[in-house]
């Protein structure tokens, strides 16, 4: 799959935050008990193999079954805290480049089209000022 799954600290800080320093990077934060989750999966997949060569797309579960359950969980409530989000609505995506969040609208939540998630892609990433 072209979605590169973040279990644990160790998987964040190399295929998002270091990552990011060369490339954009898109972590998708999930719950597998989200309807909008689910119905997000085929198109951020969709998405990522349109953009393979320009873009690393990340994911990484709320409710991961792993030992990676409770990293995961600070990881994404660190998040939340740094950018004053009170509540979360899934799937939340949030924007990395050049090692940390990707200002000024690091992040979007709840469903997105394909074409939706398209553009958001681009107007981040892919316009002339942020090359």
């Amino acid at each position: 799959s072209s979605v590169v799954k973040i279990e644990g600290m160790q998987a964040y800080q190399t295929e998002v935050l270091q990552a990011s320093q060369n490339q954009p990077v898109i972590l998708k934060i999930f719950s597998n008990k989200s309807s909008e989750s689910q119905k997000m999966i085929p198109i951020y997949q969709k998405e990522a193999e349109k953009f393979t060569t320009q873009i690393k797309f990340a994911s990484m579960d709320l409710l991961s079954d792993q030992d990676a359950k409770k990293e995961n969980y600070q990881i994404i409530f660190n998040l939340m805290a740094m950018l004053h989000i009170k509540q979360m609505n899934m799937p939340i995506f949030v924007f990395f480049f050049k090692g940390t969040l990707h200002l000024p609208a690091p992040i979007i939540q709840g469903f997105l089209t394909a074409e939706n998630l398209e553009d958001q892609i681009k107007q981040r990433f892919l316009t002339p000022q942020n090359s």
